[in-house]
């Protein structure tokens, strides 16, 4: 399996080089695609099995690599001529979307649809004050939160999955960018223009429809973050970025990631947790104005508690990187062992949100029948859970950063070689514990649940430092988010 350092250059250098030689082409109206194209590449193209397969040399079944689009056509014909690959680059054939491409017309299906009252737009709440954008349950809820801080203000919210609409609630308005949509006729549908005209000509007539004084997004490394970002820029618009969690183990450099390249986060006044997360982006010049919010994902305030008990934050299934089914089977087999060694403690999973049938039957088979482990439901009241915990053990979750503001310990595990200068934080500021294997985590959690001084150390050097890394969280930072937003009105 190729390591996680190896395949960030590897991607980071691919996609540095494809974008130079289509610099030319990174246009479209005023708006320039770079950022889009960097986001494109990074978040579709390469965490597909496509780009991990096209260097299997070995594995004949890897001989073709078929494309869904134009751009990812070019961009792995670039790779194969390049690395001298010798494999079979194909374009996958869309019957329909070829007859489509014909159609001169394109506004006589919207008409239709229109005419069907299937994309009628709604009149009410015509002029909004803040426009966001959400792609997860969980972002919405914060954005919901947000607006019951500011009942004067109108809040327009696109919502990228579709069974997540519903009606109209108190001051947030649910706008369906289907009703948006007017597609340009005589393009060249193999231009990269063309991949992301729609998404431009959606937001442009959303933003010219409701006029919004100020645009927010969260976490910033979206196509759509970025198309937004261009059309705040040529339409004097504010757009702020909330950060979803930069801290150990992504604060290192020479890492290969996203963050390598150039004004990440420049186009956006970004909101940030903590001090440590501007100071790392500030000498990446990755950023130009900011404010520190702290993190106002959990609403709720914890108790003081005594416990050890544990939750294990799994991660995503990838092919690859740090998070692959056997990565994810050996951290569940080690909250089994850690469920059978300590009885009497409670040991709670924590399944990521991108779950399916496969991942929930990953959890049964490694756990056992032990009455001290929990499967954490994400209907389970997440409170009650944090309040009972005093330790989150992980790969890489962001959660195990989040919960240092609740004086929690991280316990991170990473088996993978070279990769402890990426927990460097965690390991030198003693913000946690970072283990290379499991026979050194085994002999760690022992200590650490069986010696009270080394826990108490710990959770004390946590709760000096935690507000370096997160101000402050819940209320507190949606207070300080509010005054942010209200003073653009």
């Amino acid at each position: 399996m190729i390591s996680y350092v190896k395949f960030n250059k590897l991607r980071h250098k691919a996609i540095e080089d494809f974008i130079k030689i289509n610099k030319k082409k990174l246009k479209y109206k005023n708006y320039d695609l770079e950022d889009i194209l960097v986001r494109y590449l990074w978040i579709r193209l390469t965490n597909t099995e496509n780009f991990y397969n096209i260097f299997n040399k070995k594995n004949e079944k890897y001989q073709i690599i078929t494309c869904e689009d134009e751009i990812e056509y070019s961009f792995f014909k670039y790779l194969n001529k390049k690395h001298n690959l010798k494999k079979k680059i194909v374009k996958k054939k869309n019957i329909f979307f070829s007859i489509i491409s014909y159609i001169k017309s394109y506004d006589i299906i919207i008409f239709i649809l229109n005419l069907l009252k299937v994309n009628k737009v709604k009149s009410n709440f015509k002029d909004i004050d803040v426009l966001v954008y959400t792609n997860s349950e969980r972002k919405f809820n914060l954005f919901y939160r947000i607006a019951k801080k500011c009942p004067k203000l109108n809040f327009g919210v696109v919502r990228d999955i579709e069974k997540y609409q519903e009606n109209n609630k108190d001051n947030i308005f649910f706008i369906n960018k289907k009703n948006f949509f007017n597609f340009e006729k005589n393009m060249n549908f193999n231009s990269v223009e063309y991949k992301f005209s729609n998404l431009f000509n959606v937001y442009e007539n959303i933003i010219k429809f409701y006029k919004p004084k100020i645009i927010i997004v969260i976490e910033g490394d979206s196509v759509v973050h970025s198309v937004l970002a261009e059309i705040a820029k040529i339409s004097a618009i504010k757009i702020y970025c909330l950060e979803w969690g930069l801290g150990p183990p992504y604060l290192n450099f020479n890492n290969y990631d996203k963050f390598d390249f150039k004004n990440y986060f420049k186009k956006y006044i970004f909101l940030s947790w903590g001090k440590k997360v501007v100071k790392y982006l500030n000498l990446r010049n990755q950023i130009k104005n900011y404010k520190i919010i702290g993190n106002p994902n959990f609403s709720f305030n914890l108790k003081k508690n005594s416990s050890k008990d544990i939750l294990f934050a799994l991660g995503p299934i990838y092919e690859f990187l740090w998070h692959s089914e056997d990565d994810i089977k050996k951290l569940l087999q080690f909250a089994n062992w850690v469920g059978k060694r300590f009885p009497k403690k409670r040991i709670y999973v924590r399944p990521h949100n991108h779950m399916n049938q496969k991942y929930l039957s990953l959890i049964k088979n490694n756990t056992g029948n032990l009455n001290n482990i929990i499967i954490n439901k994400f209907d389970d009241d997440f409170k009650k859970i944090l309040d009972n915990i005093s330790i989150v053990c992980t790969i890489s979750s962001t959660l195990a950063y989040e919960c240092i503001s609740f004086g929690k310990i991280p316990f991170y595990i990473n088996c993978y070689p070279n990769v402890r200068k990426n927990y460097k934080e965690i390991i030198e500021k003693k913000l946690g514990i970072f283990c290379n294997d499991y026979t050194s985590a085994k002999k760690k959690i022992i200590d650490l649940l069986s010696n009270t001084k080394t826990f108490n150390n710990l959770k004390k050097n946590i709760n000096k430092r935690k507000k370096d890394y997160i101000l402050c969280s819940g209320n507190d930072s949606i207070n300080l988010l509010k005054k942010e937003i209200i003073k653009n009105f």
